[in-house]
């Protein structure tokens, strides 16, 4: 990675230990298949629940529906835009649910997930 883009990683202040494993890793992954990662449009953002992440789309940016995959990463999950969550745990680390993102953002094939009807049921 470059002395430019660890500054712009950098960038992003204050995201809790989760998140900022889960970006370093996949922004060299994505720079491995020379793709930018803020070509994705990362955001910053702050939820009542699930705290400090980030949001970006799975979708390069010269893709038309690119605002429809936009997933979110917390502290403890990624979160897909239909409502989906991919929930971090030890059988489930972060950097194992950021490869699978890797690979769907490197093939513009973005992750959907509909919620579980007991899910959907609590919500």
């Amino acid at each position: 990675m470059t002395k430019e883009k660890q500054k712009q990683v950098s960038g992003l202040k204050h995201l809790p230990p989760n998140v900022q494993l889960f970006l370093d890793h996949l922004i060299v992954g994505l720079d491995c298949f020379d793709l930018d990662f803020y070509a994705y449009k990362p955001l910053e953002v702050q939820h009542d629940t699930y705290g400090t992440g980030v949001t970006f789309s799975q979708l390069y940016s010269a893709h038309k529906t690119s605002a429809e995959h936009n997933v979110v990463i917390s502290n403890g999950a990624l979160h897909l835009t239909g409502g989906g969550t991919m929930p971090f745990s030890n059988e489930q680390p972060p950097l194992k649910v950021m490869l699978l993102l890797l690979s769907a953002m490197v093939t513009q094939v973005p992750l959907e997930m509909e919620p579980c009807p007991k899910c959907s049921e609590d919500a």
